[in-house]
């Protein structure tokens, strides 16, 4: 027994000894560094294409929602433009920002061919993608911030969307030579104000409850928890 203890100990120093010489060497940064990161790389490929896979289920559900919209034009759009707000926010959440922006952006261009989105509002479109992308980006910063920060980001990016689609619709839209008569500019004023409020916030809604129902299901991680500060003698601070 003494005999193989000591052999695997001779074993285990020759091969710290290898790894002291070779590991600053290229060739021990190829080997012993460049498969961590081939693992790590296709790792992260292997992430990013369930990323891209459920962004585009995300996205394709969304396309669904609008030819529903389209075609029964009898359902109240307060069903389906907060489910709209709902895929972007999700997709945010689920996905990241990127994909979460990039939703935003193809939900009113597959909006157009379509005919989901009324001909005399298609010059209107790149105002909702920018409402779009400013409500995914306000939430996405606070999204996963504790044990309050989904909720805060829902409060903070439909704040956000209202304001930007408010101005656009307001202000900027006679900024510009849109084609629109009086009748339009007073509708778009009416549409994209105070229901867009009302909208962003029920998709919110919804995303919390999902959000939640996934993280009790074990689909998605739970928000990480907050880091408590400690003392140096390991006593919390408060």
């Amino acid at each position: 027994m003494e005999d193989i203890g000591a052999a695997f100990a001779v074993k285990r120093f020759w091969q710290l000894c290898i790894l002291f010489v070779y590991a600053p060497s290229d060739y021990g940064r190829r080997f012993f560094v460049g498969n961590i990161k081939k693992e790590t790389v296709s790792m992260k490929k292997r992430i990013d294409v369930k990323k891209l896979v459920l962004a585009s289920i995300l996205l394709a559900f969304a396309i669904v929602l609008q030819v529903v919209q389209k075609n029964f034009t009898q359902i109240n759009p307060l069903l389906i433009g907060p489910l709209i707000c709902t895929v972007i926010m999700l997709t945010t959440y689920m996905c990241g920002l990127k994909y979460g922006l990039l939703v935003g952006i193809l939900i009113p261009v597959t909006a157009v061919p379509i005919g989901a989105l009324a001909a005399p509002l298609i010059p209107f479109a790149p105002f909702i993608i920018l409402g779009n992308l400013a409500l995914a980006a306000s939430f996405a910063p606070f999204m996963k911030k504790g044990k309050f920060g989904l909720y805060l980001a829902v409060l903070i990016s439909t704040v956000i969307k209202f304001l930007v689609l408010a101005f656009c619709a307001t202000k900027v839209i006679y900024w510009f030579d849109l084609g629109f008569s009086d009748a339009i500019y007073t509708k778009i004023g009416a549409a994209f104000t105070t229901p867009q409020l009302i909208v962003t916030f029920l998709g919110g809604v919804v995303v919390i409850i999902l959000i939640k129902v996934f993280q009790k299901a074990k689909i998605i991680a739970p928000a990480p928890a907050p880091v408590k500060k400690q003392g140096i003698s390991g006593s919390r601070i408060d």
